[in-house]
């Protein structure tokens, strides 16, 4: 039984651990505190595992345990300072004409994202970025995936609204 345990951990640690690792960067744009939250995600999964408890689906299961711990690192972070919310995500990894190109693009998806309602917000990053299907954002979200599919088709509603804004802006600058 305990070589099947660590069997599961280590399937879903490596299937997993990327998009956890991805989700965690992108809600907390901090490297060292994503890597921090996918630890305890699976430390959190393994305890789970062996007392007993049986998982469904093992992706929305650890999206929810990363999702909670996330909330978590924000009401200690805003007890212990507000400051230190606002890091830089994302560090351009070289001089290079394309790759500042590239950052621009994902600072301006990654802003547009950001500026969605929450509802919405959660929905598209999951779909557009994770490409997890309907179902399992459902399963992640605890809501059915007709409200999935609602919420998706808004936000990328609002998404082309702040599009529209954004090239509209650089027309007139």
């Amino acid at each position: 039984m305990k070589e099947s345990l660590e069997q599961q951990l280590t399937e879903a640690y490596e299937s997993y651990s990327d998009v956890i690792y991805r989700l965690c960067l992108y809600k907390t744009s901090n490297g060292e505190q994503a890597e921090d939250l996918v630890q305890e995600v699976f430390i959190r999964f393994w305890d789970y595992l062996s007392k007993g408890g049986e998982i469904v689906n093992i992706k929305s299961f650890l999206y929810q345990i990363a999702r909670n711990l996330i909330i978590d690192y924000y009401r200690k972070k805003k007890a212990e300072s507000l400051d230190e919310l606002q890091e830089d995500g994302f560090q351009l990894s070289g001089n290079d004409h394309e790759d500042i190109i590239n950052q621009s693009e994902k600072n301006i998806a990654i802003g547009i994202i950001n500026q969605l309602e929450e509802k919405y917000r959660d929905v598209v990053y999951l779909r557009l970025v994770e490409e997890m299907t309907m179902k399992e954002i459902g399963q992640t979200l605890a809501i059915t995936a007709n409200n999935v599919t609602v919420r998706f088709h808004r936000g990328m509603k609002q998404v082309e609204l702040f599009i529209k804004k954004y090239e509209n802006r650089s027309k007139t600058i």
